[in-house]
């Protein structure tokens, strides 16, 4: 995926970090860790970064200064909507040797693995 991400300049941590933003299931780095279980310190880092390429903001909360909201630029923005098309492409093309039973198999086990 990394590979496949890099015509974008992002790695896949990254990629998730702006969906999940994208998607707003979480607009905090706190939250954000808590998700992805990434330490605070790799978390900073990773947003700095994100934040120098222009793909998201951080502000304050003006009514706790302890808090850092994240929102996606319009470039991150565009980034969403790109990630969709870059993401089955990888996925086929690690998918393509499996026979219809192998597929079947690792669906029932991710969904398993989801429920548990």
């Amino acid at each position: 995926m990394d590979a496949a991400l890099k015509a974008v300049d992002i790695t896949a941590q990254q990629m998730g970090i702006i969906m999940y933003v994208g998607r707003g299931v979480v607009n905090t780095p706190f939250e954000l860790s808590k998700l992805l279980e990434i330490d605070s310190g790799l978390m900073t880092r990773m947003l700095d970064k994100l934040e120098k390429a222009d793909f998201l903001v951080r502000t304050r909360s003006v009514d706790d200064r302890r808090i850092v909201h994240l929102q996606l630029t319009e470039k991150g923005l565009l980034l969403t909507r790109e990630i969709p098309k870059i993401a089955p492409e990888v996925l086929n093309e690690r998918l393509k040797d499996f026979s219809q039973e192998e597929f079947t198999e690792l669906q029932r086990l991710l969904q398993k693995f989801v429920n548990t």
